[in-house]
C-alpha cells in the first residue's frame, strides 16, 4: 500500500520538529508579526497527549494551540487518525483501539509539512471538522490507513481526506 507509513516514520516525526526548530519557528514569526512567545511542548506530558506540539502567545493571553504533522512525500492528501491500537487489527479499530487525535482535538490549528518539497499546509481546526463532516459517508466508505508508531508501541488508524476537500493555506517554507 503506498500510503502505508513505515514504522520509522514516527520517530522521524519528532525528530524533523527538533531539527526544523528554528525554521518553523521563523515561519510562525513571519506569519504572525505579534507572536511574543513560541513554547515546543514537553513530549509525553498532558499536553502533548491532546495533540498539541506548539503554543504561540500573543498580546492579550491569546494562546494558539498548534498540532505539526510532517511527511516525506506529498500525496495531495491529509490523514485523519480515528483510532490507535496495540494490536493490527484493520477490521474493527474503534472495537479494540482508543480514539485518535480526531476524537481530542485540543488544538486550534494544525501544520502539515511536507519536508522534501518545503510545502506547508496551514489548517484551522474548524475546517477540518467541516470537511469531515460534509465528506463522512465517502470516509466511512474508505479503506483505512495505517501506520506503526514505534515509540508509543501502537498503530493508527487513519482516512486519507484530499486536499481539495478541505479549506487550508498552502504556503512554502525555507528548511
Amino acid at each position: 500500500d503506498e500510503y502505508f507509513v513505515p514504522e520509522n516514520k514516527f520517530s522521524e516525526q519528532k525528530k524533523i520538529q527538533v531539527k526544523y526548530r528554528e525554521p518553523l519557528d521563523a515561519f510562525y514569526r513571519q506569519i504572525y508579526p505579534d507572536l511574543l512567545k513560541i513554547e515546543p511542548v514537553l513530549m509525553g506530558g498532558s499536553i502533548d497527549k491532546a495533540g498539541i506540539d506548539v503554543l504561540l502567545y500573543f498580546k492579550n493571553d491569546i494562546c494558539i494551540k498548534v498540532q505539526e504533522k510532517t511527511r516525506d512525500v506529498d500525496y495531495d492528501d491529509f490523514l485523519v487518525e480515528f483510532y490507535h491500537c496495540k494490536e493490527n487489527n484493520l477490521k474493527e479499530p474503534r472495537i479494540t483501539g482508543k480514539p485518535g487525535w480526531y476524537f481530542k482535538m485540543g488544538f486550534d490549528l494544525m501544520m502539515y509539512i511536507v519536508v522534501p518539497s518545503s510545502n506547508i499546509y496551514i489548517i484551522e481546526k474548524d475546517e477540518i471538522i467541516k470537511a469531515i463532516e460534509k465528506n463522512k459517508y465517502d470516509l466511512k466508505n474508505s479503506e483505512w490507513k495505517t501506520s506503526w508508531n514505534p515509540e508509543g508501541r501502537y498503530w493508527t488508524y487513519n482516512k486519507r481526506l484530499s486536499w481539495f476537500l478541505i479549506k487550508n493555506k498552502k504556503c512554502r517554507i525555507i528548511l
